[in-house]
């Protein structure tokens, strides 16, 4: 970790107007929160079943997670009137929906959390579960693709003239977590991923015991978030090309138009780029970071990691055309989406590639 660089993030971090300080709340708050959305969900579509996941260690700061269970065949106007419900500060992003055909497969796109029924009427349903080996494929991936989404979400939002306290906070928390997929996926942590896990878990529990969130040391974990998640990518591509005997991804032909990877860009940042002149190739550019984008692979390999990642592909691409049937995409949280702002170009494109896009940008 470059302490210089870390140094000169943390004093635009420090630069920053601090807004929406947390203020520590009860279980009691969040299961009020959990009842007001299952109350605004239930008239308009009874028959919705609503799960958590995770956990809330944290009151005033930890979020909560929500999966929406809906028919296969449910109209477009009942999705829409999901994705429009309000919902508390709490729930910072709507629910992961998923048809009735796809909860049983939840662990595949979720490696973990455990699963809560907010209805006791609708009790957690039986879900398959991955086996060792899968598992740790699938931290994997999730390590890869979470710290793609956080990088890129710090550094955009570093350059926001204020500082959302509680959501950094939960930044902080979401790159922590990357490093223990990481782990669980098979890849030691670094010392230097660890003291900062430590920290992170040390600003908790001042938190947790009365203390107001100490902003200096917020800034520099938050510049220490940045390089922490550059690193994580880096080892998670590593370690899913020493797993992958899938060829490395160049260029790659989607709908009559071409997809290229540059390397000489370090934001990470994808755009699409029209040529009017040649009407048949339009291109879709990601810039990542030089190490990470070498390994941008197609999901072709027939490793045992290339078969995961193939399952994990397809459920996703399934989910994806399931919420692109109905045109929503408000409800596309989870880890393998750009933004809302992506729709179905970008979709596609993440379908053919094992680029980690995200909606997921809290």
């Amino acid at each position: 970790m470059d302490d210089g660089v870390v140094a000169a993030a943390a004093a635009a971090w420090r630069a920053k107007t601090p807004v929406d300080l947390p203020r520590r709340l009860a279980h009691e708050d969040y299961l009020e929160a959990e009842r007001a959305y299952l109350r605004g969900i239930t008239p308009l579509y009874p028959r919705a079943h609503l799960f958590r996941f995770g956990e809330w260690h944290t009151m005033g700061i930890s979020d909560i997670d929500l999966a929406c269970v809906v028919d296969d065949d449910i109209d477009t106007a009942a999705l829409r009137r999901i994705e429009a419900i309000p919902r508390s500060p709490l729930i910072i992003h709507p629910p992961i929906v998923l048809p009735r055909n796809l909860m049983r497969a939840f662990r595949w796109f979720i490696p973990g959390g455990d699963l809560h029924a907010t209805d006791p009427a609708y009790p957690v349903p039986e879900i398959d579960q991955p086996d060792a080996r899968e598992l740790a494929d699938l931290c994997l991936i999730t390590a890869f693709d979470t710290s793609l989404i956080s990088w890129r979400s710090l550094r955009l939002e570093r350059e926001e003239p204020e500082l959302r306290v509680r959501s950094a906070m939960l930044k902080l928390w979401t790159v922590r977590h990357t490093t223990r997929f990481l782990e669980r996926g098979g890849v030691e942590p670094s010392p230097e991923w660890r003291a900062y896990a430590d920290d992170c878990a040390d600003m908790r529990e001042a938190f947790r015991s009365g203390e107001p969130v100490d902003l200096d040391r917020l800034a520099w974990n938050l510049a220490r978030a940045e390089q922490v998640a550059r690193e994580v990518a880096t080892a998670g591509a590593e370690a899913r090309r020493a797993r992958s005997n899938a060829p490395e991804f160049t260029a790659r032909s989607v709908r009559g138009g071409r997809v290229a990877v540059r390397t000489d860009l370090a934001p990470w940042l994808v755009r699409r780029r029209r040529y009017p002149f040649r009407r048949k190739l339009s291109y879709l550019v990601a810039s990542l970071p030089r190490d990470v984008a070498a390994f941008a692979l197609t999901s072709e390999g027939d490793s045992p990691f290339d078969r995961t990642l193939r399952t994990n592909r397809r459920l996703w691409t399934e989910r994806t055309g399931f919420l692109e049937k109905h045109d929503v995409y408000a409800l596309w949280s989870g880890k393998q989406f750009l933004g809302t702002e992506a729709k179905k170009p970008l979709a596609r494109f993440r379908d053919r590639t094992m680029l980690a896009l995200s909606s997921a940008m809290f």
